[in-house]
């Protein structure tokens, strides 16, 4: 009798988790909003010693930089230009659909200092 429990409880769990993955697997995936489709903005803010910037969909924060991005140690940008110049660049490739990444190249083609002091 305990086995035929043990059973019919292994059968039901077993059905609910079929019924569970059905349920899951036919149920729409929620894409995200194309960011090329909705408003987008690049600011400049204040930190220690320099400038980051902040992207923004639909007035939400998507990244917020404050070092400079693709270089070793915490780095702020030294002038609200570059900050804006590579925040920009950055919205750009979000809108898009490309890699959002900046390399040392790009850091380097922008004129950007990228020196500690």
């Amino acid at each position: 009798m305990k086995n035929i429990k043990k059973i019919l409880l292994g059968v039901l769990l077993l059905v609910g988790v079929i019924f569970l993955v059905m349920y899951l697997s036919t149920k729409p995936v929620e894409t995200q909003t194309e960011i090329s489709k909705v408003p987008t903005t690049t600011e400049v803010f204040e930190v220690e010693n320099g400038y980051g910037y902040i992207i923004k969909a639909n007035n939400k924060v998507l990244i917020k930089q404050s070092i400079i991005p693709a270089v070793q140690g915490n780095i702020p940008f030294k002038t609200e230009e570059e900050a804006l110049l590579i925040g920009k660049l950055v919205e750009n490739k979000l809108k898009t659909k490309k890699n959002p990444f900046v390399t040392i190249e790009e850091l380097s083609e922008l004129n950007i200092d990228i020196s500690k002091e």
